[in-house]
């Protein structure tokens, strides 16, 4: 009976749990997790460990060319909020090309972003790539 009840409890802590709904229904990494959870990703890739492990898709390529999630998230926020591209450029370490890239995928990245953070985040209106 006790440990009924402990699995009970459990399974109710998940279902209030960003983190977890993340591990069960995102393809994200933990870094992406975190990110939008504002949490260090060790934390992130902790829980997943103890829930059994992830595999997840990497973007290919280097670090200063892929285009994650977080990045684009980031690169929209601030593009939203009127942040010149010279600035978005400084902050991120990253050139213009870069920049200009992620403007042309937002139609791509921004509905992925989205649906992702309604399913961390089922109690806000998500309606932008980013959390507010």
């Amino acid at each position: 009976y006790r440990d009924s009840l402990q699995s009970l409890d459990e399974v109710l802590l998940h279902q209030h749990d960003p983190v977890y709904r993340a591990y069960q229904h995102l393809p994200w990494n933990s870094e992406e997790v975190a990110y939008f959870m504002k949490m260090h990703p060790a934390n992130v890739h902790q829980h997943y460990q103890a829930w059994g492990g992830k595999k997840t898709e990497r973007r290919r390529g280097s670090a200063a060319t892929v285009l994650t999630l977080r990045t684009a998230s980031r690169i929209y926020q601030w593009d939203d909020a009127g942040v010149p591209e010279k600035t978005l450029a400084r902050r991120l370490k990253r050139d213009y090309a870069f920049i200009r890239q992620a403007r042309e995928r937002r139609t791509e990245y921004e509905p992925e972003i989205i649906r992702g953070l309604q399913i961390m985040f089922p109690q806000e209106k998500m309606r932008k790539p980013y959390r507010e």
